[in-house]
């Protein structure tokens, strides 16, 4: 009785959220006298068209549970916002809605507050990508560059 009622729930969660995640059984085995399953998770992603902003092209994918982004660097797509040197560069991405943003903040030392940021924020809606820098100072942080950068869809 308590197999049939472990693999009906399963299937139940698996029925209930299929239009948000792909939820599949992978195994069914016996564990302490009561069935089991190993669940696999697939989340739906949908692809943004690629943009060319400034001879650099950028692409997002947006998926139920976030988003990534990449960049086109010679001739190959990369993880977008990831940094080369996690000691003294830190990275964060945020895929929302039509927005990707990456914030960096540089570091001296791995233990030191940072002394300078960039934000990138890329908005497909609107095709802008949008680069500010900022300083530290004694008040807090300081715009020291902007860019707005128009941007074209690719051709597919």
């Amino acid at each position: 009785a308590r197999a049939r009622v472990s693999l009906s729930l399963s299937l139940s969660l698996s029925l209930s959220l299929s239009f948000l995640i792909n939820l599949s059984i992978a195994h069914l085995f016996v564990l302490g006298g009561h069935l089991a399953a190993i669940i696999t998770m697939q989340t739906a992603t949908a692809d943004t068209p690629a943009l060319d902003c400034g001879g650099q092209q950028y692409k997002t994918h947006q998926g139920t549970l976030g988003g990534s982004a990449e960049h086109l660097i010679a001739g190959e797509w990369r993880d977008f916002c990831v940094s080369s040197s996690p000691d003294t560069i830190r990275q964060s991405l945020t895929v929302k809605g039509d927005e990707a943003w990456c914030i960096t903040n540089h570091h001296i030392t791995a233990d030191t507050a940072a002394y300078a940021r960039e934000t990138w924020l890329l908005n497909l809606e609107i095709k802008v990508l949008q680069v500010k820098q900022y300083i530290r100072d004694g008040n807090g942080w300081r715009k020291h560059a902007q860019d707005r950068i128009r941007c074209d869809l690719l051709a597919e």
